[in-house]
This record gives structure tokens, sequence and C-alpha cells, in this order.
């Protein structure tokens, strides 16, 4: 089994009472290696409105709604599904370690309506800090500063967010 149907499965069951607010959000960022991707693997993808840029990485703007939510939870195949919509309301707080990234911490984004109960679910938080640590050798330190930011800080984002070891 994937380190991704481990999260869904764990997420599923506080997912499943929020009636999908992450997908509703109406953002999302992608890698230039997940654009590239859905573009070419999904038959109905169609790039909505660039937010903003940094680097290779997008924030996608869809008018309050995820193109890929069907009023049931996400309907792009496991494969497919982009960092920030697996991850999401997890980050890593990224620190330098000789000239590389690692995690420090892992970030939980107060949007969600769960996030003081997931905070404490640890068989999350392990596949999450997994899942991260496989993402930060798939990508390029580039791409991962693009990502999140200089520094790993989304500035603002980090106000709303409590972070956990």
């Amino acid at each position: 089994m994937d380190e991704k149907d481990d999260i869904v499965r764990e997420f599923s069951k506080y997912c499943s009472q929020c009636d999908g607010l992450c997908c509703k959000r109406g953002v999302f960022t992608v890698f230039g290696w997940e654009m590239e991707k859905l573009s070419r693997e999904y038959k109905d993808f169609q790039v909505a409105d660039v937010f903003d840029q940094r680097g290779s990485c997008k924030d996608i703007a869809l008018g309050g709604l995820c193109m890929f939510y069907n009023g049931n939870g996400c309907k792009l195949p496991m494969n497919l599904r982009p960092t920030d919509c697996i991850s999401f309301p997890f980050y890593p707080k990224l620190k330098e370690n000789g000239g590389e990234l690692e995690i420090d911490a892992i970030l939980v984004q107060n949007e969600c309506p769960f996030s003081d109960e997931i905070s404490k679910n640890k068989k999350l938080l392990g596949h999450m800090r997994k899942y991260w640590n496989d993402v930060l050798k798939k990508a390029t330190k580039q791409e991962i500063i693009d990502w999140i930011g200089e520094e790993g800080c989304w500035c603002e984002w980090y106000k709303n967010a409590i972070a956990v070891k």
C-alpha cells in the first residue's frame, strides 16, 4: 500500500464530516511536474487561473471550488493527486542542515475544523512526516523553496498554523 493511501484512509474519518472544506478553499499549489502529469494523464484537466507562480510552482485559483471535487471527495485517482491536496492541512516547517532541507516540525493549518484533533493523531503524523520526507527526496531544493516560499515560510499562512513535532 502506498503512503498516499494510508494518509487518505486516516483522513477519511475527519474529511467525511466536513463536506470537503479544503476542496472548497479554491486555491491549491502544484509542483511543475505535478502540473505536467495532470495535463498528460487526466483527460478532463484544464488549467484554471494561475493566481501566483513561483518558479515552476503554481497557485491555481478555481473560483471557490476545486475542479476535482465531486461533492463527495476528490475524483482524481490517488496517483494524480497533487502534494497540496494529499497534505492539507499538514505542511512541513523546514530547516537547512548541511545544504539540505529537512523537516523541523509538521505544521497544521487551523483552517481545518479538525486541526486540533488531527494534530494529536500520531499515526497520521507519522504517515505525513514520511510522505513529506519522500517529497523532499523527489523534488529539488529550489522546487521546495518555490512551493512553500523563502525559508520554508508561507508568511501569513504561518500565523494560522500550530506546530507539532
